[in-house]
């Protein structure tokens, strides 16, 4: 028995030094971007911003949406320098730079999305101070080598108070036949059935690192089990046209890092610190409320 049992030990032994146990291979929350192509002057975009929002409602901030206003000059949010991806029509969207999908049917992509464990986590500050946005970002990895971060300056509640602020709508004049008020509000007979009308906008890009299809934001190569460090100013937009919006404003930066090959290992957001108190009360319920009303 004993001679049976020394066997045994000697030949898990051997085993192990044949076959040496492995760390777990560590895993972190997936946040999941997707990415919007509208406009203020885009007649069917009232449908685009019913989509975005709905995602934010079912995902919470597990979603990070970002709003793309690259395709008119005439619309007051335009800019240009993102390249990162495109689209071929307003509105339309793409969930971890997939295919474009509609917004309004994006939901079933980012809840497979979702579902896939990232391999990389993200942990970010900002702050305004002055002319620029300060960002701190650190990078906690199970993969190594070179990857690619990008910084994305985001407004949320962005209210313009004059009359080019306001959202066409192509389906004022036509009748609904679906079942979704936060459709049927824009059609003949529905509460925002006016085109143009007021709209409060969300998620809007205002600047980003990227400069055409590439970040200048550098990122140390990863070390897989290590976390890694960097830094980033993104300048304030400076545009007459967002000013007085932008006091209204709530300020969010977005990181993005991705593959040398451009696939999304993980995305991150978080609010930037040190922003002035709002200026105006503004009330999707109220249509838009404009003055010197305290926040």
């Amino acid at each position: 028995m004993k001679l049976g049992r020394y066997l045994s030990l000697t030949l898990l032994v051997l085993s192990l030094l044949r076959f040496p146990i492995f760390a777990q291979q560590r895993s972190f929350a997936r946040n999941v971007l997707v990415e919007e192509w509208t406009s203020s002057v885009c007649g069917l975009c009232p449908l685009g911003h019913v989509g975005m929002a709905a995602l934010r409602a079912q995902f919470g901030e597990r979603v990070i949406p970002l709003a793309l206003h690259t395709a008119n000059p005439l619309d007051p949010m335009f800019f240009e320098g993102y390249g990162a991806v495109t689209f071929d029509d307003t509105p339309t969207c793409r969930v971890q730079r997939g295919g474009t999908l509609a917004p309004l049917l994006a939901a079933p992509a980012v809840q497979q999305a979702l579902a896939e464990p990232a391999l990389v986590e993200i942990t970010l500050s900002a702050r305004r101070s002055g002319a620029n946005v300060e960002i701190e970002a650190t990078v906690d990895a199970e993969v190594a080598g070179q990857h690619t971060i990008a910084f994305v300056l985001v407004a949320d509640h962005l209210v313009g108070a004059t009359h080019a602020w306001r959202q066409a709508n192509f389906f004022s004049q036509e009748q609904y036949s679906g079942d979704n008020p936060a459709e049927a509000q824009f059609y003949k007979g529905g509460a925002r059935a006016q085109n143009p009308y007021p709209q409060i906008f969300e998620d809007v890009v205002l600047t980003s690192s990227y400069r055409g299809a590439t970040s200048d934001a550098v990122l140390p190569p990863l070390k897989k089990g290590e976390k890694v460090r960097t830094s980033y100013q993104l300048a304030y937009p400076t545009r007459p046209i967002l000013q007085d919006a932008l006091r209204n404003a709530k300020l969010y930066i977005v990181a993005i890092v991705t593959t040398p090959a451009g696939e999304i290992l993980n995305a991150a957001r978080v609010a930037v610190a040190g922003q002035g108190q709002p200026r105006y009360k503004a009330s999707i319920e109220e249509g838009i409320l404009h003055g010197t009303v305290e926040a």
